[in-house]
């Protein structure tokens, strides 16, 4: 049977693009608050929303990657 997941050592990351393309906006506040709360509703409707993890107020800035 075929894995279709990359596989450490055997060089699985190559050719894999990044997650975040070039040129794409950050997410908004507005739009992290109401997915969050969309993400908070759906896994139990009648609980009240969790704040909004400290992570994911401001967005994160990636490190430059090595080897461009």
């Amino acid at each position: 049977m075929a894995k279709d997941f990359p596989q450490p050592g055997r060089g699985g990351r190559r050719g894999v693009q990044s997650a975040v393309p070039a040129g794409l906006p950050h997410p908004s506040q507005r739009f992290r608050r109401r997915s969050w709360l969309a993400f908070q509703r759906a896994l139990d409707p009648l609980a009240p929303p969790k704040e909004l993890p400290p992570g994911a107020i401001s967005p994160r800035l990636l490190p430059p990657r090595a080897g461009g």
